[in-house]
């Protein structure tokens, strides 16, 4: 049955679009590993960084580009899920 002569209850008008989007937005420019790498370069290295330069850092060690308030929210989540797991 092709896409055209598709035929919905009305009830399920919009749930073939739903199911035929194998994801919804942007895939993730990152991994976990490159997070990961940046936590070591903090505990190793005695400077601090400020978003900015983590950005950078990140896009000349690791080849990955992040906006430093991506980068702020990813780091700030982690840590919140960290501090704080979620109820099981």
């Amino acid at each position: 049955m092709s896409e055209a002569t598709l035929e919905l209850s009305p009830c399920s008008k919009f749930s073939w679009a739903w199911r035929k989007a194998s994801g919804r937005g942007a895939k993730c420019k990152w991994l976990e590993a490159d997070l990961v790498y940046l936590e070591d370069c903090l505990e190793v290295e005695p400077r601090t960084y400020n978003s900015l330069q983590l950005s950078e850092k990140l896009a000349q060690d690791r080849n990955v580009q992040l906006s430093p308030s991506r980068l702020r929210r990813l780091l700030k989540k982690k840590v919140e899920t960290e501090t704080h797991p979620p109820y099981s």
